[in-house]
């Protein structure tokens, strides 16, 4: 379309290059002028949209161009302002302050998230219906009619609250809040334009009811130009058809002439999004013709999202394209990708800025803070020294260090670290003088500022704060903390250390760096950064239900009925917005692969709806290779200098006779069934993965202490309540009961002092004692004798004894017994016990006289029914059980060849998995 004076209220499409455009016809309309357009300010919706504007432009003007300046709304206001505004830090510091001193405005809710609430429904408040700050009556009207009900007395208490803590936010930031303050410097920067000066806002969707007005009011005044970009039909066009009757009042609104033989996706996209009553069987049969080039990849997680996008991106840029663009709304995906792309040499773009408390940076600040608060944990010291922004310790200290902590078992705590051996002393008495430079962090509260700059100080004593200068992330940080301390400083917040600590961990979350990446040929851009997008490649990544557009999210002070009547952004508006914006994208390249995964393991993928609608109506195609293709090994990235050589065989070490051992219980037994190789580490080389000193209390924990109860039921234990004298009958069951209850409150007693999931154990022993007195009184006539956590040995040869520790043996008056395996978890099934595969109970039994039955009694919330083997079946186990080690351990003159044939539960949780090569094969 050619434009010799294009009108200065137009709509464009979504399929519409509006900045192509945009640049075509003020190259034309100002040729007389080139190459001078400093006159012209154009104002894009996002800052990501600059670059490829100033592009098209010394395109279309073929040489250099004077001008003209391009920035976007909020950056055309600051530059012409000299007012300055609160930074949001400010503001909700004088938030948190007021709802200090009123602490029954809105009792029961934390400060620090209510004060972020609060910030930005006033500054939104402020952008869209200023007016309403002076009138309360008016506000509260607006609300109830929000609400569809009569005036409620909590209601009404809220939104007073509201208006009264807005109005006097309003005061206390002296109008001056970001909101306020960018409506200001607007109005002034468009009312004082120079008579010869022009402004353009291009491919904008969206303003505030406030921006709305001033922008409307500068149509009139004849110095503005307005080339927005929305869906002028369909679905999604309600909000942005209102936006241009707002507009309208002063300017009329002018459409965008199609060529007469549209784009045919145009055609058929415009077709598939029709508001137009058909249903999807119509639709699809009005629907004339396909869409080459969009795709959309079903992934099985979100790893396997994001490396089908990693791969993607990879094969673009191996086909030669060179703008390459990523959308998606998912940080967590985009985290993901990021670090995948670096793997492969390819730096991310981020348009956005990543969120700076993902970094290393404040990673290392965080070790810090434990050390500091928790008297220097073994865990947090030991991060701390490994970080890289930590000097003063080489690597081999650090392993000596971290062994004698482990030796040692010392959780924590400077000195008895320093009385070790070979402590790094000068090392860790710096650290004692840096965090004594801190006050205790039971103090009573005290200034913000005096936290902030104590901080400060002591990471300044540090090599920490010298190395982030060294880094991006870490020069955000840095800056972070002083302005922290200089906002702190101005409020004069009182605080305690949690208080103040709550409130360095929300704003590192809040704040953000942009990693060196300019020049990649990969950006990463929001949905909003991408408005009037194109390039060579798009992949659109997390475009799940989720994401596009989301679920409706409960606000956190309004709901958004409610928010409609304030003129504040709300679900509706929201959904139209991102439904514009979405179909924009589907015009940005040639080619589009939409990616979606499932939000839950197990779940189905869920993808957008507009997706969703786009499969149906057969435009979008799944490409399942890809999804294939991005789990195969060769997909991944190689780094090879040259040819690597290849593994003619699996490597089969052997285990001389002199690493044999000579004893073999019941759990090493397993560990050579379930992987040789697992065996030749642990039992051969007798190598052992560390125990961590604070280690978490798991479900073997839980197994330990039932083990206990049962075999104090039995036998008396010290420090724990006398057994049951008797067998279990129907008779006594009762009783029994009582004794089971008993034990188990003692055996958990120190846990329920220490660990909040013991009482969870607790309970569920509890629920599961009426089994037990079931299971015990049944087996009374049947195998009278019992003995409890019984030591076993015997030797199977003269050079190999079987030895273990069975938790129960039962036998009768014939000389027969059953070994009895009380599990708290998974039990093998009786096939793999028959066949061999599980041999824990086979091993015991090999270890006894006349064996008839192995039984695996499992006490568990699940109730599973016990395992038995017995008779010819157990027989044949035991035969065959003992056949495999006289096998085994027979080649042992020659070496046992002890290979990794772990299949993948046991591989998952094996000690040796870092030594195994049993990953390289497979690669």
């Amino acid at each position: 379309m050619t434009v010799s004076a294009p009108p200065r209220l137009l709509s464009l499409p979504p399929d519409a290059d509006v900045l192509a455009w945009a640049a075509s016809t003020l190259v034309q309309q100002h040729r007389a002028a080139l190459p001078d357009l400093s006159h012209i300010t154009l104002i894009v919706p996002a800052a990501a949209q600059i670059p490829r504007l100033r592009k098209l432009l010394l395109a279309q003007a073929g040489g250099a161009l004077l001008g003209p300046a391009i920035t976007t709304l909020g950056g055309f206001g600051r530059e012409r302002s000299s007012r300055a505004a609160l930074s949001a830090l400010d503001c909700k510091l004088l938030l948190a302050q007021a709802l200090q001193r009123h602490p029954d405005l809105f009792s029961g809710q934390d400060r620090w998230a209510l004060a972020d609430a609060l910030f930005g429904l006033f500054e939104e408040l402020s952008a869209a219906t200023p007016e309403l700050a002076d009138d309360v009556g008016r506000f509260l009207g607006r609300i109830e009619r929000g609400y569809g009900s009569a005036r409620l007395a909590q209601i009404s208490q809220e939104a007073r609250a509201a208006h009264l803590l807005w109005q006097a936010y309003l005061h206390d930031t002296g109008r001056s809040s970001p909101a306020v303050a960018h409506l200001q410097a607007l109005t002034t920067a468009l009312a004082t334009l120079a008579p010869d000066e022009r402004v353009y806002l291009i491919g904008h969707d969206h303003f505030s009811g406030a921006e709305a007005r001033i922008l409307r009011d500068a149509l009139a005044r004849q110095s503005l130009t307005l080339w927005l970009q929305g869906p002028d039909s369909g679905r999604g066009r309600q909000t942005f058809a209102a936006l241009l009757q707002t507009l309208a009042v002063a300017e009329p609104v002018v459409a965008f002439e199609r060529d007469p033989a549209p784009d045919p996706r145009a055609r058929i996209l415009d077709g598939a999004f029709a508001d137009d009553g058909l249903d999807l069987r119509q639709r699809a049969a009005a629907i004339d013709g396909t869409v080459p080039g969009l795709t959309l990849v079903i992934a099985g997680s979100p790893e396997h999202e994001a490396r089908v996008v990693d791969l993607a991106v990879r094969r673009a840029l191996l086909a030669g394209q060179r703008d390459i663009a990523v959308v998606t709304q998912d940080r967590r995906l985009a985290r993901r990708l990021r670090a995948l792309l670096e793997r492969a040499g390819v730096p991310l773009q981020d348009e956005g800025g990543w969120a700076l408390s993902t970094s290393a940076a404040a990673a290392s600040l965080g070790h810090w803070l434990d050390c500091c608060e928790q008297d220097f944990p073994f865990r947090a010291l030991l991060d701390l020294l490994k970080c890289s922004f930590f000097e003063g310790l080489d690597a081999v200290g650090i392993d000596l260090l971290e062994g004698q902590i482990y030796q040692q078992g010392i959780r924590g705590g400077l000195e008895r670290m320093q009385a070790l051996e070979h402590a790094p002393k000068p090392l860790l008495s710096g650290l004692r003088r840096a965090a004594k430079l801190l006050p205790a962090r039971h103090a009573p509260a005290q200034p913000g500022q005096v936290w902030a700059s104590h901080l400060i100080q002591s990471l300044q004593t540090l090599p920490l704060w010298a190395q982030w200068q060294t880094d991006t992330a870490g020069m955000a940080l840095a800056t972070t903390l002083l302005e922290l301390e200089a906002a702190l400083s101005r409020q004069g917040l009182r605080l305690h250390w949690s208080e103040f600590r709550s409130l360095l961990e929300r704003t590192l979350e809040q704040a953000t760096f942009t990693p060196q990446a300019a020049g990649s040929p990969v950006r990463l851009l929001t949905l909003e950064q991408a408005q009037g997008l194109r390039c060579e490649r798009l992949i659109v990544a997390g475009a799940s239900a989720t994401q596009f557009p989301g679920r409706p999210s409960a606000e956190p002070v309004f709901n958004h009925g409610v928010r409609a009547e304030l003129g504040l952004s709300h679900w509706r508006e929201r959904l139209d917005i991102q439904l514009g914006r979405f179909r924009g994208l589907l015009h940005a390249a040639p080619e589009i692969l939409f990616t979606c995964a499932p939000d839950n393991e197990g779940e189905p993928a869920q993808p957008c709806p507009w997706l969703e609608l786009l499969q149906t109506l057969g435009i979008v195609q799944a490409d399942d290779a890809l999804a294939r293709l991005a789990t195969r090994p060769e997909a991944e990235i190689a780094h090879a200098q040259g040819a690597l050589p290849e593994i003619a065989h699996r490597p089969c070490p052997q285990l001389p006779d002199a690493l044999l051992p000579g004893k073999l219980s019941a759990g090493r037994h397993q560990s050579l069934i379930d992987c040789p190789y697992q065996f030749y580490a642990g039992s051969g080389l007798q190598l052992q993965a560390p125990r961590e000193p604070d280690e978490p209390p798991d479900r073997r924990d839980f197994g330990s202490r039932v083990h206990l109860i049962m075999q104090a039921f039995e036998t008396r234990q010290d420090g724990l309540p006398p057994p049951f004298a008797q067998p279990v009958t129907a008779e006594n069951r009762a009783a029994a009961a009582h004794k089971l209850e008993e034990l188990a409150r003692a055996v958990f007693a120190d846990d329920l002092r220490n660990r909040a999931l013991a009482r969870f154990w607790l309970r569920e022993f509890l629920d599961f004692i009426p089994d037990i007195t079931s299971w015990l009184a049944a087996r009374s006539t049947t195998w009278p004798r019992a003995q409890t956590e019984l030591r076993l040995k015997r030797a199977l040869t003269p050079d190999l004894l079987l030895h273990g520790t069975a938790d129960r043996v039962e036998s009768r008056a014939d000389g027969a017994c059953c070994i009895v395996d009380f599990k708290s978890g998974e039990a093998p099934k009786g096939s793999d016990v028959a066949s061999g595969e599980a041999v824990q109970a086979t091993h015991y039994a090999l270890s006894v006289e006349h064996c008839v039955q192995v039984e695996y009694f499992v006490i568990s919330r699940k109730r599973k029914a016990p395992v038995i083997v017995e008779g010819a079946a157990l027989q044949h186990a035991q035969n065959g059980v003992r056949a495999r080690l006289l096998e085994i351990f027979s080649s042992r003159a020659d070496g046992i060849a002890l290979p990794a044939n772990g299949n993948e539960k046991t591989c998952q949780y094996c000690d040796y998995a870092g030594l195994c090569r049993r990953g390289a094969w497979h690669e």
